[in-house]
């Protein structure tokens, strides 16, 4: 935690070290504080001293602070206190035009021989901001590529306000860095300086047509994405085309970026098969440009779609794809990964693999936090949240939820504040169905109140969609509204709406959502012939691609619904499923390699109890088979151990027993557990 100018470690180096060095020495010591790496010839440049490679290596056999960085003793650098105080003495005794002078022999050598970067941190020090705009415009966007954004937003940061205001490409730069952190209000006076700069270029030399029209289409570009963003997908797709128009074919990498978002805009109006073509191109245009970031949003946007249509595996291919190309490759994973393992989460959610999709969630979140990465956080907690609420851990469920909604709120992105916190609407109704807490119920309904759907829904279904995305999750969630409040009639109208809207789109596999609901309602309402027909077609497009929480997490309300219809393996699968108290796979979840299992056959053995064990019940008389102690118990389902006492206690008496040793012995008999 010291640095070189605490007094006591400056005092020793000085007394120590620096002062017994002979002028020349200490002259070369000083000057080359500068660098953050050292080399013979990079020295000679900067000091003039043409021994520089000879002065390193004694430097070294002296063990004067100095780090060899290669076995070949050709880069070097200096300790870190020991910089730190060489900068002191340098600024204190240097100058400012003298330290300019080193900066810029500092830049010449590294512009010269391959290292633009380390050029461009010189160009900065010495306050050249004309080679600094040169070579921000070399390395802009293949450090875009690479996700160095944070690099790219420091550099940006240091230079002046008025020299970004009137040069049109920098003031681009800065939109396209707050665009890919998600700080969209920042963006908005960036575009309006480049606008600027662009038609007022009296002070500087005038810009080429070609380059105009470039920069011209990459302000469309922007405008688009934030117009997107903002809720206007038509308007945005309508600049992006105008955008397309300017931008010539050598600026790929912005074309690149169109593609991408496009694909995304065309999502957003119900345009599948545009926004698959889309996104395709933009997959192989960034693989070609090696535009790996820009590659991981095309492929995400291609699976997502591929999910809507109902194709699961196909969605995993390309996830699986891109994830070995990258591995393959050796290099560290960038932060937009985290949206893929995102993406694997929720596909092996639903297909019951709660213990792998619990794996993605954890590693989506982990390289969002270690990159600060927002986007991959926002999707990675959504999907643990899912995860948790499948396996009855309401409160994690709550916490993840309530985490993606702070991300977004920070975004300022309003459509998707209101489709997070219909997450924890569906959570709370979910709570409600199982212990009947009237309170968790109203949250739900307070959630319809406060966004206002349930007042305006049928002004959306006169208007036929939405302008910021199809309405059918948000929809859909009123629609589970409507049904607690047993308001039927209202649940089928807005059913038999977004049933047209689904169907017409494409997007299977919101249908067998809309489906499942219309079967539930429809069974609720005491028609149970038509219920089993809506159900029947919802199980035809569900089972070839192993759909399954879907389904399943509705529980005993479908399984009266399922017990309507024919066996066959697939909808015995999912009766059993929505009778147990609680599944295998959520077991899984929290389960070592060694726990017992719920027994696939215990409902039937439950039922003879006079009041039957509550899913976490049995999540925590699992535990107790394993050994845990109650504060173990605790600390695996992160609750109280004051809450896991108060289970064991439950257990204790629906098994009729006064003690773990009693309980474990019971559960065997009653074949809980395998």
């Amino acid at each position: 935690s010291f640095s070189g100018s605490h007094r006591y470690i400056l005092d020793y180096l000085t007394d120590e070290v620096l002062s017994r060095r002979p002028d020349g020495t200490r002259r070369f010591l000083l000057q080359t504080s500068i660098l953050s790496r050292l080399c013979g010839p990079l020295c000679q440049a900067v000091t003039r001293q043409a021994n520089s490679q000879a002065t390193l290596e004694a430097m070294e056999a002296a063990n004067l602070f100095i780090v060899p960085l290669d076995d070949q003793r050709r880069w070097y650098r200096y300790h870190h206190l020991f910089a730190d105080l060489l900068r002191h003495y340098l600024e204190r005794e240097t100058d400012p035009a003298s330290l300019i002078d080193l900066h810029q022999r500092a830049y010449e050598w590294y512009s010269h021989n391959g290292f633009p970067e380390e050029a461009l941190e010189h160009a900065l020090a010495a306050a050249d901001f004309d080679r600094v705009t040169l070579l921000l415009e070399q390395l802009f966007w293949p450090m875009i590529r690479r996700g160095e954004i944070n690099t790219l937003s420091r550099w940006l940061k240091k230079l002046p306000d008025k020299l970004i205001q009137s040069r049109p490409r920098l003031s681009l730069f800065c939109a396209w860095i707050c665009l890919a952190t998600i700080r969209l209000d920042e963006a908005d006076p960036f575009v309006q300086f480049a606008e600027q700069a662009l038609r007022s270029q009296s002070d500087r030399p005038p810009i080429p047509t070609t380059t105009a029209l470039n920069l011209s289409g990459e302000i469309k570009a922007i405008k688009a994405f934030l117009t997107r963003v903002r809720g206007n997908a038509a308007e945005a797709i309508a600049l992006y085309h105008q955008a397309q128009a300017e931008i010539t074919a050598d600026e790929a990498e912005v074309r690149g970026v169109i593609l991408v978002d496009l694909a995304r805009a065309f999502v957003l109006i119900d345009d599948l098969d545009a926004a698959k073509q889309t996104a395709s191109q933009a997959i192989a245009l960034n693989r070609k440009l090696g535009n790996i970031y820009m590659l991981l949003f095309a492929v995400s946007i291609l699976a997502e779609i591929e999910v809507s249509q109902g194709h699961l595996h196909q969605a995993a291919e390309q996830y699986q794809q891109v994830l070995h190309q990258l591995t393959a490759a050796g290099a560290p994973l960038p932060p937009l990964v985290g949206s893929i393992y995102a993406g694997l989460a929720e596909l092996h959610r639903e297909w019951g693999d709660l213990a792998q999709a619990t794996h993605y969630a954890h590693q989506a979140i982990e390289l969002g936090q270690r990159f600060n990465f927002p986007d991959g956080l926002f999707q990675g907690y959504l999907a643990l949240g899912r995860i948790k609420q499948t396996t009855g851990e309401f409160e994690a469920a709550l916490a993840a939820f309530r985490e993606a909604e702070q991300l977004i709120r920070q975004a300022q992105t309003a459509q998707w504040t209101v489709s997070v916190t219909a997450y924890q609407a569906r959570l709370r109704l979910r709570q409600y169905q199982l212990d009947g807490d009237d309170t968790k119920r109203q949250v739900g309904v307070g959630w319809a109140k406060t966004t206002a759907l349930a007042e305006n829904w049928r002004q959306h279904v006169a208007t036929a969609f939405l302008p910021s995305h199809p309405p059918d999750f948000t929809h859909l969630t009123l629609v589970r509204i409507f049904m607690v409040q047993d308001a039927i009639d209202e649940a089928l109208a807005l059913l038999t709406w977004l049933h047209q809207s689904a169907q017409a789109a494409g997007r299977t596999r919101s249908l067998i959502e809309i489906l499942v609901l219309q079967a539930l309602a429809l069974h609720k309402r005491g028609q149970p012939a038509p219920a089993s027909v809506a159900l029947e077609q919802a199980l035809t497009l569900a089972e070839p691609e192993g759909f399954f929480r879907l389904l399943a997490d509705e529980g005993p309300p479908l399984a009266a619904v399922l017990e309507l219809l024919p066996p066959s393996a697939y909808r015995d699968r999912l009766l059993t499923a929505c009778l147990r108290v609680s599944s295998a796979d959520e077991a899984s979840v929290s389960r070592q390699p060694n726990q017992p299992v719920l027994n696939e056959a215990a409902p039937a053995k439950v039922q003879t109890l006079i009041e039957p064990l509550s899913s976490r019940e049995l999540e925590v008389l699992g535990l107790i088979v394993l050994g845990l102690s109650n504060r173990e118990i605790a600390e695996r389902l992160v609750i109280s151990v004051g809450t896991v006492k108060r289970h064991v206690t439950n257990i204790h008496g629906k098994l009729g027993v006064q003690s773990r040793t009693q309980a474990i012995a019971k559960a065997r008999e009653l074949d809980l557990l395998v």
